[in-house]
């Protein structure tokens, strides 16, 4: 967590980090699946879908961005890139967004994974400076593959599980945080930002970042409670997650018309229920993959097992992708008191004659719950969650107040449970 220049807040990763630096001591090139943003050099800038050239100068440019003055990265081919650190002591490079070759120009992708297949047997020959090499992404890495290269560098069949942030890396990180800055924060407030996060480090390091430069200028007696940080992350979280350019392109991805299908299941599924989802047909694992490629769901790839990566994520997709995909809104004019006050009770009437009634009787087979009343005169029959009629509820007032310049947030509650789960 960073929040500013001078300021630098570090979870001690070693812990959890046993599997990737035994893999790195054994010079393997790995692939390492997990949240957005944790790598070094990033393919996010580098045009994957121009010709071979570009492409190598491209990760020219990025090598030199973060390598700084110094070093001179002028790229043309993949034996430049190879040869860039020959007078190197033995070096172990990072490369973030690698799944971005998931969709690339196919000569690009075969380019990019014979050069590393290249620099692989280079290194277990013992005539290469680069020690290893590791590949980070989302789930995409696991799926990519080659029509040329036939032996993949990386080793996807053990692929390494970039783990978020433990409870106790977060306490410690705004405990330390707190500590410097002379500020008190509540236990509850910590814990709140470790559930609505999930521990995903870019959205930790974001609730520290809008903390220390927006909310603590606003305190009183420097001291933060829940209930000053909830009003806060209700009014201002979103909005600052989605101007951060990693999430801004994920919402950008799942407004495509491609992408359509995979929202569907989004909506049905996992949006309404936050418990992981196992999924069976070939329809829905390949919509559910989609979807963890852009880091929306994690997945257990050993049960396609699937889930939503976090409540605050869900938060996001409620306000700023549904009410786009499903525009669906009261065609009057919202109901008005003279004064102006909204007609609230009046407002919700017109809300439910425009609800989705498919996607309701839909959801009843994905996230639903027992009636406590019968229902034509038979008991315990299944229906829709709470969750699905507010995921409605949030979408069409977003689409119908919105006119207004009235700002809508659905917000996703969560409850503790004494064994630590949701």
């Amino acid at each position: 967590m960073s929040p500013h220049p001078t300021s630098y807040y570090y979870a001690d990763p070693m812990p959890t980090n046993d599997a990737l630096m035994t893999r790195i001591f054994r010079k393997e090139l790995v692939a390492l699946h997990g949240p957005r943003a944790s790598g070094n050099i990033t393919l996010q800038s580098v045009n994957v879908h121009s010709d071979e050239e570009r492409f190598w100068i491209g990760i020219g440019k990025s090598l030199q961005e973060h390598a700084g003055t110094g070093y001179n990265f002028s790229l043309k081919s993949g034996d430049d890139f190879r040869l860039a650190f020959s007078n190197w002591n033995p070096v172990v490079i990072f490369v973030d967004e690698f799944d971005k070759l998931y969709s690339a120009a196919p000569e690009i992708r075969d380019s990019c994974l014979d050069h590393f297949r290249t620099i692989k047997h280079a290194i277990a020959g013992g005539n290469s400076t680069i020690h290893s090499v590791v590949a980070i992404s989302t789930f995409g890495i696991l799926r990519l593959n080659s029509d040329k290269v036939y032996e993949l560098p990386f080793n996807i069949r053990d692929p390494v599980q970039n783990p978020y942030l433990t409870k106790d890396q977060v306490k410690a990180l705004f405990e330390e945080y707190a500590s410097n800055k002379k500020l008190e924060v509540k236990p509850d407030v910590i814990e709140d930002i470790y559930w609505q996060t999930n521990g995903m480090p870019s959205m930790v390091c974001l609730c520290g970042h809008m903390i220390d430069t927006v909310l603590l200028g606003e305190l009183n007696n420097q001291f933060l409670d829940l209930a000053t940080w909830k009003g806060f992350a209700i009014s201002s979280l979103n909005q600052a997650v989605i101007d951060q350019p990693t999430f801004n392109r994920l919402v950008d991805e799942l407004l495509k018309e491609e992408a359509k299908p995979a929202v569907d299941l989004l909506r049905l599924q996992f949006l309404p229920d936050p418990r992981a989802a196992t999924l069976t047909t070939r329809d829905e694992i390949a919509l559910a993959e989609f979807l963890a490629r852009h880091g929306v769901l994690i997945m257990d790839t050993t049960t396609n097992c699937f889930k939503l990566s976090s409540p605050l994520l869900h938060s996001v997709i409620l306000h700023s992708v549904l009410p786009k995909i499903y525009p669906a809104c009261p065609s009057i004019d919202v109901p008005m008191y003279t004064n102006g006050m909204i007609k609230y009770y009046n407002v919700l009437i017109e809300v439910l004659r425009v609800f989705d009634r498919e996607n309701i009787k839909s959801a009843a087979r994905y996230a639903h719950k027992k009636a406590q009343m019968t229902i034509d005169d038979q008991s315990g029959v299944l229906v829709p969650r709470e969750s699905v009629y507010q995921q409605q509820v949030a979408s069409i007032l977003s689409n119908w107040l919105g006119k207004l310049r009235y700002t809508v947030t659905g917000q996703y509650n969560v409850d503790y449970v004494k064994d630590g789960g949701l």
